[in-house]
């Protein structure tokens, strides 16, 4: 026994092996999945199930909605609608209120994500049509865009078209 004790003790010491994983949170990060929370979800418009022509386009309202976000456009404390489009090929697309029965001014600002409100693209407050809004953005394939359509104050409700047009 005593031969058998010496042995253990000159055996090597075992190894040990430890993998550390990095965990994202999911809604953070890039690569996480992106979700919508539920007060925009619920009233989200697909503008690629809208096809006009060459582009896309849709007719809605704010009046009567929430206000989901603002932004340094304009935007805070009016009600708006939030619309997804995913660019089916990489280049610009223009997306405009120009085409609008509307006649209140209207604001459209852009995020890369849904569940990110800090992370803007862009926003527009009239473009070259006051009072409606037209803003050109460069898409991946498949890049998903988070289009508000808003209003700059409380008075700024109603009806409105957004069109995406590729460029």
């Amino acid at each position: 026994m005593t031969l058998d004790l010496a042995r253990r003790r000159r055996a090597r010491p075992a190894v040990l092996t430890l993998t550390l994983l990095a965990l994202t949170p999911t809604g953070c990060g890039e690569d996480a999945p992106d979700q919508c929370p539920p007060e925009i979800e619920a009233g989200l418009v697909d503008l690629n199930a809208h096809p006009d022509g060459d582009g896309w386009a849709f007719t809605g309202t704010t009046e009567g909605g929430a206000d989901r976000a603002g932004s340094p456009c304009g935007g805070a404390g009016v009600s708006d609608v939030v619309h997804r489009f995913v660019a089916p090929a990489a280049g610009g697309y223009k997306f405009s209120t120009a085409d609008s029965p509307a006649r209140w001014n209207t604001v459209i600002h852009f995020r890369p994500r849904c569940d990110q409100p800090s992370a803007r693209l862009n926003c527009n407050n009239d473009s070259a049509y006051p009072p409606f809004s037209e803003q050109t953005l460069a898409l991946a394939a498949d890049e998903p865009v988070y289009v508000f359509v808003d209003g700059v104050t409380p008075t700024d409700v109603g009806r409105y078209t957004l069109t995406v047009t590729p460029r």
